[in-house]
């Protein structure tokens, strides 16, 4: 009776993450933003279509990109260069990122300590400036393709106390917006802080009449990723069994017991 008197069934909301379509493509909520912006928005699925672009769109290159060759590679350079805004995400500091290598782009790991704060970049044209959770780890430097040693003015430039975060570089008649993490335009970020403001006008910088694509990583049909991403748990039960029946079936150390008489 006292459980009955000071406790009542409620309903609650419990997180169980994204669903269909947003759960393949982690932009979808940024494409669904533009569309409502009045932009055309779509996803690339295939390295084919990158030599398809529209010739004033806007290209998001998350990243990883080691399956881009060094055609497909100068195939978007030229894309920008002829009028497109290429937004590339960089890769970590480790590893090779030859796209940004030919754009004269440096990355640079940094340590950091304390607790992350929102980074406020001062766009052009926003009344006040933007926050954004960008990670302080790795910051982006523009130099000059042609040598490393020598620094270049980036068009616009945002970033914290050890270095840039955001650059944007004329590139040709288009522009190219290196950002070192793609986090803050996902689905799971993106309503946080000032991130879709952000995101659309780094989107919109090119023309309202443009369209954005997403670079969806053309991954090579694998038995094992499927396996991975579809049947985790039956993976975990069947090697919990060959475990099991291989400790069943090993010999025993030690000599053999004689029969009993």
């Amino acid at each position: 009776i006292w459980f009955l008197l000071n406790f009542e069934q409620v309903p609650s909301r419990e997180w169980v993450g994204m669903s269909g379509e947003a759960r393949r493509n982690a932009y979808l909520a940024m494409q669904r933003l533009a569309e409502r912006m009045g932009m055309p928005a779509h996803e690339v699925r295939s390295l084919a279509a990158l030599g398809q672009l529209p010739p004033e769109g806007v290209l998001l290159l998350p990243q990883p990109r080691g399956e881009l060759a060094r055609r497909e590679r100068a195939r978007l350079l030229d894309w920008a260069a002829g009028g497109g805004h290429l937004v590339i995400e960089a890769e970590p500091a480790r590893v090779p990122d030859p796209l940004l290598d030919a754009l004269g782009v440096a990355r640079k790991g940094v340590r950091t300590k304390g607790p992350r704060k929102p980074t406020e970049i001062d766009w052009p044209g926003a009344r006040r400036p933007l926050r954004a959770d960008l990670p302080t780890w790795l910051t982006l430097e523009a130099k000059s393709p042609q040598s490393s040693q020598s620094p270049r003015s980036p068009h616009f430039a945002a970033g914290g106390p050890d270095g840039a975060l955001l650059l944007q570089l004329a590139h040709g008649k288009g522009r190219v917006t290196v950002i070192n993490d793609f986090g803050f335009l996902q689905n799971r970020r993106i309503g946080a802080h000032d991130h879709a403001e952000l995101g659309w006008r780094i989107v919109d910088a090119s023309g309202p009449a443009a369209a954005l694509l997403v670079f969806t990583n053309p991954e090579r049909l694998s038995l094992t990723h499927w396996l991975r991403a579809n049947a985790a748990a039956v993976l975990v039960a069947f090697a919990t069994f060959i475990v099991l029946w291989l400790w069943r079936i090993a010999p025993r150390f030690g000599p053999i017991a004689p029969d009993p008489d």
